[in-house]
Protein backbone atom coordinates (compact mmCIF):
# COMPACT_ATOMS: atom_id res chain seq x y z
CA UNK A 1 0.00 0.00 0.00
CA UNK A 2 2.62 2.48 -1.14
CA UNK A 3 3.00 4.93 -3.20
CA UNK A 4 5.38 6.13 -4.91
CA UNK A 5 5.71 9.71 -7.82
CA UNK A 6 8.50 10.10 -10.01
CA UNK A 7 9.60 13.66 -11.93
CA UNK A 8 11.50 13.75 -15.34
CA UNK A 9 13.80 16.74 -16.14
CA UNK A 10 14.41 18.65 -19.01
CA UNK A 11 18.23 19.95 -19.52
CA UNK A 12 19.75 22.46 -22.19
CA UNK A 13 23.08 24.28 -22.51
CA UNK A 14 23.80 27.13 -24.12
CA UNK A 15 27.39 28.32 -25.61
CA UNK A 16 28.53 31.66 -26.18
CA UNK A 17 30.40 32.81 -29.44
CA UNK A 18 32.39 35.78 -29.68
CA UNK A 19 33.38 36.86 -33.58
CA UNK A 20 35.37 39.74 -34.11
CA UNK A 21 34.42 41.18 -37.48
CA UNK A 22 36.00 44.02 -39.06
CA UNK A 23 34.46 46.42 -41.97
CA UNK A 24 36.01 49.37 -43.30
CA UNK A 25 38.54 49.68 -40.19
CA UNK A 26 35.68 49.01 -37.74
CA UNK A 27 35.53 46.41 -35.22
CA UNK A 28 32.17 45.23 -34.07
CA UNK A 29 31.84 42.22 -31.89
CA UNK A 30 28.59 39.65 -33.10
CA UNK A 31 27.68 37.83 -29.70
CA UNK A 32 26.32 34.83 -31.43
CA UNK A 33 24.41 32.39 -29.10
CA UNK A 34 24.41 28.11 -29.56
CA UNK A 35 21.84 26.84 -27.96
CA UNK A 36 21.79 23.09 -27.82
CA UNK A 37 18.53 21.57 -26.39
CA UNK A 38 19.15 17.48 -25.41
CA UNK A 39 16.19 15.23 -26.34
CA UNK A 40 13.72 15.25 -23.43
CA UNK A 41 13.58 11.47 -21.69
CA UNK A 42 9.34 10.99 -22.40
CA UNK A 43 9.88 8.08 -20.04
CA UNK A 44 11.45 6.25 -17.29
CA UNK A 45 11.15 3.22 -15.05
CA UNK A 46 12.10 2.38 -11.55
CA UNK A 47 12.74 -1.25 -9.82
CA UNK A 48 12.79 -0.87 -6.41
CA UNK A 49 13.04 -3.86 -3.15
CA UNK A 50 12.82 -3.12 0.42
CA UNK A 51 12.20 -3.97 4.10
CA UNK A 52 10.09 -2.59 6.98
CA UNK A 53 11.30 -3.65 10.47
CA UNK A 54 7.09 -3.45 11.03
CA UNK A 55 4.48 -3.00 7.97
CA UNK A 56 2.61 0.36 9.54
CA UNK A 57 -0.15 1.65 6.74
CA UNK A 58 -2.54 4.75 7.72
CA UNK A 59 -0.98 4.25 11.22
CA UNK A 60 -2.04 0.70 11.74
CA UNK A 61 0.23 -2.01 12.27
CA UNK A 62 -0.81 -4.15 9.63
CA UNK A 63 0.80 -8.05 10.89
CA UNK A 64 1.46 -7.20 14.04
CA UNK A 65 5.23 -8.62 15.06
CA UNK A 66 6.12 -8.95 11.52
CA UNK A 67 9.02 -7.67 9.01
CA UNK A 68 7.58 -6.97 5.36
CA UNK A 69 9.38 -8.25 2.40
CA UNK A 70 8.45 -5.70 -1.04
CA UNK A 71 9.46 -4.78 -4.71
CA UNK A 72 7.72 -2.50 -6.55
CA UNK A 73 7.84 -1.26 -10.77
CA UNK A 74 7.15 1.92 -11.46
CA UNK A 75 6.90 3.03 -14.72
CA UNK A 76 6.35 6.86 -16.17
CA UNK A 77 5.46 8.51 -19.33
CA UNK A 78 5.57 12.40 -19.85
CA UNK A 79 4.38 13.41 -22.98
CA UNK A 80 4.38 17.04 -22.51
CA UNK A 81 6.78 19.25 -19.93
CA UNK A 82 4.79 19.26 -16.96
CA UNK A 83 2.90 16.14 -16.70
CA UNK A 84 3.87 12.63 -16.16
CA UNK A 85 1.62 9.45 -16.02
CA UNK A 86 2.53 6.54 -13.75
CA UNK A 87 1.72 3.39 -13.40
CA UNK A 88 2.84 0.69 -10.95
CA UNK A 89 2.52 -2.32 -9.29
CA UNK A 90 3.61 -3.22 -5.26
CA UNK A 91 4.17 -6.69 -4.12
CA UNK A 92 4.67 -7.71 -0.51
CA UNK A 93 5.18 -10.41 1.53
CA UNK A 94 5.52 -10.98 5.20
CA UNK A 95 8.63 -12.59 6.93
CA UNK A 96 7.40 -13.61 10.01
CA UNK A 97 4.38 -13.75 9.30
CA UNK A 98 5.21 -15.68 5.70
CA UNK A 99 1.50 -16.44 5.41
CA UNK A 100 0.75 -12.73 4.38
CA UNK A 101 1.06 -11.34 0.91
CA UNK A 102 -0.31 -8.61 -0.95
CA UNK A 103 -0.46 -7.04 -4.30
CA UNK A 104 -1.26 -3.58 -5.26
CA UNK A 105 -1.60 -2.02 -8.75
CA UNK A 106 -1.83 1.53 -9.02
CA UNK A 107 -1.93 4.53 -11.48
CA UNK A 108 -1.77 8.14 -11.27
CA UNK A 109 -0.99 11.91 -13.25
CA UNK A 110 1.01 14.43 -11.90
CA UNK A 111 1.03 18.03 -13.44
CA UNK A 112 3.41 20.81 -11.95
CA UNK A 113 2.68 24.47 -11.82
CA UNK A 114 6.47 25.95 -11.26
CA UNK A 115 6.62 24.99 -7.62
CA UNK A 116 3.45 23.74 -6.97
CA UNK A 117 2.36 20.12 -7.84
CA UNK A 118 -1.21 18.24 -8.24
CA UNK A 119 -1.42 14.93 -8.25
CA UNK A 120 -4.72 12.68 -8.93
CA UNK A 121 -4.51 8.82 -8.91
CA UNK A 122 -6.43 5.07 -8.44
CA UNK A 123 -4.93 1.98 -6.37
CA UNK A 124 -6.46 -1.56 -6.43
CA UNK A 125 -5.83 -3.58 -3.29
CA UNK A 126 -5.81 -7.40 -3.35
CA UNK A 127 -4.84 -8.65 0.06
CA UNK A 128 -4.20 -12.39 1.45
CA UNK A 129 -4.14 -12.12 5.24
CA UNK A 130 -3.20 -15.80 5.56
CA UNK A 131 -3.87 -19.38 4.88
CA UNK A 132 -7.71 -20.52 5.10
CA UNK A 133 -8.03 -16.50 5.04
CA UNK A 134 -10.46 -14.61 1.93
CA UNK A 135 -8.53 -12.23 -0.02
CA UNK A 136 -9.43 -9.10 0.72
CA UNK A 137 -10.22 -5.80 -1.79
CA UNK A 138 -10.65 -2.04 -1.99
CA UNK A 139 -10.83 0.30 -4.89
CA UNK A 140 -9.16 3.59 -3.76
CA UNK A 141 -8.91 7.09 -5.82
CA UNK A 142 -6.97 9.84 -3.95
CA UNK A 143 -5.65 13.22 -4.96
CA UNK A 144 -2.61 15.74 -3.42
CA UNK A 145 -0.87 18.70 -3.58
CA UNK A 146 1.82 20.08 -2.20
CA UNK A 147 4.49 23.24 -2.71
CA UNK A 148 7.87 23.45 -2.91
CA UNK A 149 9.80 26.03 -0.63
CA UNK A 150 13.46 26.17 -1.31
CA UNK A 151 15.17 28.26 1.37
CA UNK A 152 18.96 27.54 0.15
CA UNK A 153 20.16 25.00 2.56
CA UNK A 154 17.30 22.87 2.85
CA UNK A 155 13.59 22.54 1.01
CA UNK A 156 10.35 22.53 2.58
CA UNK A 157 7.32 20.56 0.81
CA UNK A 158 4.23 20.90 2.88
CA UNK A 159 1.54 18.83 0.88
CA UNK A 160 -2.04 17.89 1.64
CA UNK A 161 -3.64 14.29 0.23
CA UNK A 162 -6.82 12.40 0.54
CA UNK A 163 -7.93 8.76 -0.03
CA UNK A 164 -11.40 7.88 -0.95
CA UNK A 165 -12.05 4.44 -0.48
CA UNK A 166 -14.92 3.18 -3.69
CA UNK A 167 -15.52 -0.44 -2.37
CA UNK A 168 -16.45 -2.67 -1.96
CA UNK A 169 -17.52 -2.65 1.51
CA UNK A 170 -16.19 -4.04 4.33
CA UNK A 171 -17.48 -7.80 5.98
CA UNK A 172 -19.34 -9.72 3.65
CA UNK A 173 -18.29 -8.14 0.16
CA UNK A 174 -14.55 -8.65 1.33
CA UNK A 175 -14.01 -4.93 1.60
CA UNK A 176 -10.93 -3.84 3.76
CA UNK A 177 -12.98 -0.49 5.31
CA UNK A 178 -16.74 0.89 4.34
CA UNK A 179 -17.72 2.40 1.19
CA UNK A 180 -16.76 6.05 1.05
CA UNK A 181 -14.40 5.32 4.24
CA UNK A 182 -11.62 7.85 3.58
CA UNK A 183 -8.05 9.25 4.76
CA UNK A 184 -6.98 12.91 4.87
CA UNK A 185 -3.00 13.51 5.35
CA UNK A 186 -1.31 16.41 6.00
CA UNK A 187 2.41 16.64 5.41
CA UNK A 188 5.60 18.30 5.93
CA UNK A 189 8.39 16.71 3.98
CA UNK A 190 11.89 18.51 4.14
CA UNK A 191 15.64 17.67 2.21
CA UNK A 192 18.84 18.92 3.51
CA UNK A 193 21.55 17.96 1.41
CA UNK A 194 24.87 16.91 2.74
CA UNK A 195 26.78 16.11 -0.70
CA UNK A 196 24.85 18.11 -3.49
CA UNK A 197 22.74 15.31 -6.07
CA UNK A 198 24.18 12.31 -3.92
CA UNK A 199 23.29 12.04 0.01
CA UNK A 200 20.63 13.80 1.93
CA UNK A 201 18.73 13.89 5.13
CA UNK A 202 14.80 13.85 4.54
CA UNK A 203 13.09 14.26 7.71
CA UNK A 204 9.30 14.71 7.81
CA UNK A 205 6.01 14.80 9.68
CA UNK A 206 2.31 14.23 9.36
CA UNK A 207 -1.06 14.87 11.06
CA UNK A 208 -3.27 11.92 9.63
CA UNK A 209 -7.54 12.23 10.02
CA UNK A 210 -9.53 8.95 9.62
CA UNK A 211 -13.54 9.22 8.45
CA UNK A 212 -14.45 5.61 8.86
CA UNK A 213 -12.00 4.11 7.20
CA UNK A 214 -9.79 2.81 9.84
CA UNK A 215 -11.35 0.71 13.42
CA UNK A 216 -11.26 0.89 17.03
CA UNK A 217 -10.86 -1.98 19.35
CA UNK A 218 -12.35 0.42 21.74
CA UNK A 219 -15.17 2.42 19.88
CA UNK A 220 -16.38 3.64 23.45
CA UNK A 221 -13.13 5.71 23.50
CA UNK A 222 -14.09 7.76 20.33
CA UNK A 223 -15.92 11.34 21.28
CA UNK A 224 -19.39 10.98 19.74
CA UNK A 225 -18.41 7.61 17.79
CA UNK A 226 -21.66 5.87 19.04
CA UNK A 227 -20.25 2.80 19.66
CA UNK A 228 -19.14 1.91 16.01
CA UNK A 229 -15.83 0.14 14.54
CA UNK A 230 -15.32 2.61 12.25
CA UNK A 231 -14.37 5.97 13.68
CA UNK A 232 -13.98 9.50 12.15
CA UNK A 233 -11.50 11.69 14.33
CA UNK A 234 -7.68 12.06 14.40
CA UNK A 235 -5.98 8.69 13.46
CA UNK A 236 -2.34 9.20 14.34
CA UNK A 237 0.77 11.66 14.21
CA UNK A 238 3.49 9.85 12.81
CA UNK A 239 7.27 11.57 12.46
CA UNK A 240 10.61 9.99 10.80
CA UNK A 241 13.66 10.68 8.41
CA UNK A 242 14.90 9.22 5.80
CA UNK A 243 18.46 9.09 4.50
CA UNK A 244 18.46 8.14 0.51
CA UNK A 245 22.72 7.98 -1.22
CA UNK A 246 22.54 8.23 -5.16
CA UNK A 247 25.27 5.84 -5.77
CA UNK A 248 25.62 6.90 -9.59
CA UNK A 249 22.70 7.70 -12.25
CA UNK A 250 21.08 4.24 -11.67
CA UNK A 251 21.11 3.34 -8.07
CA UNK A 252 20.36 4.52 -4.91
CA UNK A 253 19.81 3.08 -1.93
CA UNK A 254 18.13 4.53 1.48
CA UNK A 255 17.14 3.69 5.31
CA UNK A 256 14.54 5.35 7.60
CA UNK A 257 13.66 5.49 10.89
CA UNK A 258 10.06 6.49 11.87
CA UNK A 259 7.49 6.87 15.20
CA UNK A 260 3.65 6.76 14.77
CA UNK A 261 1.38 7.61 17.70
CA UNK A 262 -2.37 6.93 18.07
CA UNK A 263 -5.05 7.44 20.66
CA UNK A 264 -7.81 5.41 19.83
CA UNK A 265 -6.67 1.99 20.03
CA UNK A 266 -6.14 1.44 16.28
CA UNK A 267 -7.21 -2.02 16.14
CA UNK A 268 -4.21 -4.54 16.47
CA UNK A 269 -1.68 -1.60 16.88
CA UNK A 270 0.12 -0.48 20.17
CA UNK A 271 0.18 3.41 21.06
CA UNK A 272 3.13 4.25 20.25
CA UNK A 273 5.36 2.22 17.83
CA UNK A 274 9.14 2.82 16.73
CA UNK A 275 9.93 1.12 12.95
CA UNK A 276 12.58 1.19 10.02
CA UNK A 277 13.77 -0.05 6.90
CA UNK A 278 15.71 0.10 3.95
CA UNK A 279 15.20 -0.27 0.25
CA UNK A 280 17.10 0.03 -3.23
CA UNK A 281 16.15 1.23 -6.34
CA UNK A 282 17.04 1.03 -9.85
CA UNK A 283 16.60 3.78 -12.30
CA UNK A 284 16.28 3.60 -16.07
Amino acid sequence: MKLSSKFLAVACAATLVNTSVVFAGESKVVKEVIVEEEARKWWGAALSTGWDSRYIFRGVDIIPGSSLSWTKLNVTVSPWENGTFLVGAWVAFGLTNSSYKEVDIYASYTHTFGNLTLTTGYTFYDIMPGVGSDNLYSNELNVGANYLFDVGFMKITPGVYYFFNIGPAVGGTDGVSPEAGSYLSFRLDTSIPIKKDVISVDPYFAFNLNFRYNQSEDPDSVPGNDGRPFFSGVNNIEFGARIPWRINDTITVSGYVAASFQWYDLIGTAPGLVYGGADVTFAF
